[in-house]
């Protein structure tokens, strides 16, 4: 009776012929479900730990009412996805591995399996991220029950964002330690997740507007996460009165998600929004000190770190790297040290660096990324900002963010 109850409240609250607000319903809320299409049936189911961390995701992408992905995450963090295909079958599997403290990518591997069916895993692909811009990959093929060696290279995992003048990981884990903690808000907002755990409906009516749109600042781990679905480093972005030019600019860069992408490309902004909502993505603001001490954490070498810089120097807005898989790098487009930099220039920058930490299957960026703008990436950022956007994203950039589909 309870569920039922509960179905009723949220088809009650949470249906709007807003065709972009169940897109909203999965970043700003933590509804254990989530109707995704407006169709009355759920397409994705969130579980919690007992204390509130995520535990795992699964989605039905295909709305065949069973869910096609897994998610399962250790200490909030992402570690391992699973794909099913239409007959409940295991096609593929995404293990990420992390070093201690869930900060740095140390590998990841992917196994699929060659029939149309699914099946046992005949093939793996491996990227180690020993340190550096570029990853190894290398390719497995199985054959009498034995990993067969294939082809190996390397793979760069540093973009840059050009703009007019950065991103580590953002564990789910961290978000709900903010609600726990004293204070005002926090405690609202971990009473209105707990009513929710509890799936007490009559309480959960009166906890809606708590449940929604929550800021709360973390003050052991000096981090404020927004209701946009990022966080913000404090320690780095430390000047409160340029800090609302952040807020508000991930805010446009979420709106353009579940709004503009939702009516250009509604697969892609779906898959945006699960991983800004998997990620949290955490938006760090660089000046030259800390540029140093992130590219020693990122374990460049001294040749690759003096290359970075020399980019940056020529008025790179941020960067992203595969190796810290949720974080944002904010450099020439840093409002701490950037005075000038307004929300509605800063949004796009942080809209095409969650593009590439979303590291979508096939990817939207191309090889040339960093030395071109005629990808996906570029694209999106200029159909959703044509007017703080270069003036030299061509028109093919726009449409290889509209022709996006997601692959197998």
């Amino acid at each position: 009776m309870r569920n039922i109850l509960l179905s009723v409240v949220f088809a009650l609250f949470f249906s709007t012929p807003s065709a972009w607000a169940d897109i909203e319903d999965l970043v700003y809320t933590y509804l254990p479900e989530v109707d995704m299409d407006g169709d009355g049936k759920t397409d994705v189911w969130r579980e919690y730990e007992d204390h509130g961390i995520l535990k795992r995701i699964r989605y039905d992408n295909n709305h065949d009412g069973r869910a096609d992905v897994e998610v399962s995450f250790s200490e909030g963090v992402a570690i391992e996805y699973r794909f099913f295909r239409h007959n409940g079958g295991l096609s593929r599997k995404e293990n990420l591995n992390f070093k201690a403290g869930k900060q740095k990518l140390v590998s990841k591997e992917i196994f699929w399996s060659s029939s149309k069916d699914a099946g046992p895993f005949d093939n793996r692909a491996l990227w180690e991220f020993s340190g550096g811009a570029k990853a190894r990959v290398s390719l497995f093929k199985k054959s009498g029950g034995v990993w067969i060696p294939g082809k190996q290279g390397f793979e760069t995992i540093f973009y840059f964002n050009n703009g007019h003048g950065l991103p580590n990981p953002a564990p789910a884990d961290k978000y709900f330690e903010c609600l726990s903690m004293k204070g005002k808000q926090c405690q609202e907002c971990e009473r209105a997740h707990q009513d929710l755990l509890n799936k007490d409906a009559g309480r959960f009516i009166g906890n809606l507007q708590k449940i929604q749109r929550i800021t709360c600042k973390n003050t052991r781990d000096n981090m404020l996460f927004l209701e946009s679905g990022y966080r913000v480093d404090l320690k780095t972005c430390s000047n409160t009165g340029r800090l609302d030019v952040i807020v508000k600019a991930a805010e446009a860069s979420t709106n353009a998600v579940v709004k503009c992408l939702h009516s250009f490309n509604v697969q892609l902004a779906l898959a945006l929004a699960q991983k800004i909502m998997e990620k949290r993505p955490l938006i760090k603001c660089l000046n030259e000190q800390d540029i140093d001490r992130e590219l020693q954490v990122l374990e460049f070498s001294g040749e690759e770190q003096n290359e970075i810089k020399q980019n940056l120097a020529s008025h790179r807005a941020a960067f992203y790297s595969k190796s810290t898989p949720q974080v944002v790098y904010l450099v020439g487009h840093n409002p701490m040290t950037n005075s000038g930099i307004t929300p509605s220039e800063l949004a796009p920058t942080i809209f095409h660096e969650t593009i590439h930490a979303a590291e979508l299957n096939p990817q939207l960026e191309a090889a040339d990324h960093n030395t071109s703008t005629n990808d996906g990436v570029y694209g999106c950022e200029k159909h959703c900002f044509p007017r703080n956007s270069g003036a030299n994203i061509p028109s093919s950039a726009i449409h290889k963010c509209k022709n996006w589909k997601p692959g197998p």
